[in-house]
């Protein structure tokens, strides 16, 4: 039974937020039901936490103490706190993959079957421009996916494509012929849905990420798949219009472009001004209102967004306290 709330859980990311959610709270239901049956089995006694839980511990105290300084009075940016309920999460699943010992073989089967029906339906929705599920017609020219989101889909395919593809990488002549066959299958389909929501980031990160693994554990193959690489790409740029329109689309500077340049500025006018505690923690994706483009001299037409980069976000809303 928990395996296959893992499996729902790991297919969540990109499939359905509601479906994650749902796994997680039935993994907690079997945490709590496996404790009041054999209470006898847990010890609970404190123990060093490991760096990354400091982590944990240290950055909701930043925040807390971020609040008392800038003397933040509003219920709702305290409540945002509640975000952190992932680290109940993290050790409801530590607890959860603790249970079992986890077969490499079975797992590049599930990647290989289970990620087939999303990145199919993206793929189809992308080629007919029309979402069934929601009934719309889809004016976007990159892949959206279950999501609704290109940059989601991208992000969340991009964790997965590279476990899935280590895990062939190391297991790929244990598995039957059939498997073989749907493994590169479904590997393909995850690596074309990736492509197609022109996320630049992840597009860098899987092509860095999959040659610092190559330059380690196999450099010939390196050589080889590179050179494949380039060669596809350059006979999809030569001979299919669409490949090339779409990244001449991705690649141009776009207003998109200008937008995220302005929102970095802004962000590090942020940091300036306060730069011990920032602003104030924000879960909000929309923290850069139109009262801060109007206080830092931007004209208010300005998006309403977070930084997009991570550690300016951090520094901006949780100040140097919150970045440590």
């Amino acid at each position: 039974m928990l395996s296959y709330l893992l499996a729902g859980a790991v297919i969540g990311p990109v499939v359905s937020q509601s479906l994650l959610d749902f796994m997680i709270f039935l993994i907690f239901v079997c945490f709590a039901r496996d404790y009041t049956t054999h209470k006898d089995q847990y010890n609970f006694t404190l123990r060093k936490p490991f760096l990354f839980e400091y982590g944990f511990i240290f950055y909701i105290l930043a925040i807390v103490a971020g609040f008392i300084v800038l003397n933040v009075t509003d219920l709702e940016a305290w409540l945002r706190l509640y975000k952190f309920h992932w680290i109940i999460n993290f050790y409801l699943f530590v607890w959860a993959f603790g249970r079992y010992e986890l077969n490499p073989i079975k797992l590049a089967k599930f990647f290989g079957f289970a990620y087939l029906a999303p990145n199919i339906y993206g793929l189809y929705v992308t080629m007919s421009n029309y979402d069934w599920s929601s009934s719309r017609t889809i004016a976007s020219t990159r892949l959206l996916g279950l999501l609704e989101s290109a940059t989601y889909h991208a992000h969340a395919n991009g964790v997965i494509l590279m476990f899935f593809l280590i895990i062939l990488f190391f297991q790929f002549k244990k598995l039957s012929k059939s498997y073989k066959i749907l493994s590169v299958i479904g590997l393909s389909l995850m690596a074309l849905g990736i492509f197609l929501t022109f996320t630049r980031g992840i597009w860098l990160s899987l092509t860095l990420t999959t040659m610092i693994f190559l330059l380690f554990h196999n450099r010939r193959f390196l050589v080889v798949s590179s050179f494949a690489g380039l060669l596809l790409i350059s006979s999809l740029y030569s001979f299919s219009d669409s490949f090339r329109d779409r990244v001449h689309h991705s690649m141009q500077t776009k207003t998109a472009d200008y937008e995220r340049w302005d929102l970095f500025s802004v962000h590090l006018k942020m940091i300036q001004d306060s730069p011990i505690f920032g602003i104030g923690y924000s879960n909000s994706l929309s923290h850069t209102t139109r009262e801060v483009w109007t206080k830092y001299g931007y004209t208010t037409e300005k998006i309403n967004s977070h930084a997009h980069n991570q550690l300016l976000n951090v520094l901006a809303t949780t100040g140097i306290t919150g970045f440590i």
